[in-house]
């Protein structure tokens, strides 16, 4: 009779653990549904760059940081001048970083940059990143 009672519990227990499983696969496919209100990192990370702009001598030097989506993204720097080289109208700063860099922790971190370029005093600064015209802060 001993073995009948541990045959009957170790069913119920198989049991619980295939409908455990079953549960958890359909709420993870619930999650990815279109329509699922979940937002890469990158998207909600990059949010105001940070930006410092020191003239001397004709040459402007900015440097400041921005929110990467983890340590192990490095920011690639590109700067121009737009408008004519006779009348230059801005001063564009192109920052850049893959979406994704394979395996790191992958957590908002803020990041540092810096570059220069020779252009006339009191250029107004136009930052992008990734291709998208970013808020920038003192």
């Amino acid at each position: 009779m001993n073995h009948t009672r541990l045959w009957i519990v170790s069913a119920l227990i198989a049991c619980l653990i295939v409908a455990s499983f079953l549960v958890s696969i359909l709420r993870a496919q619930r999650a990815e549904a279109p329509g699922a209100s979940v937002l890469p990192i990158a998207e909600t990370a990059q949010s105001a760059v940070s930006i410092k702009d020191t003239f001397k001598k004709g040459v402007h030097t900015i440097s400041g940081s921005l929110v990467v989506p983890d340590a192990c993204t490095t920011p690639i720097v590109d700067v121009v001048v737009g408008g004519d080289s006779s009348d230059p109208q801005s001063i564009i700063v192109d920052l850049a970083y893959p979406e994704d860099t394979g395996v790191c922790l992958q957590m908002p971190t803020s990041v540092s940059f810096s570059t220069n370029v020779t252009a006339p005093e009191g250029l107004p600064i136009l930052v992008m990143v990734n291709g998208t015209i970013a808020t920038t802060t003192p």
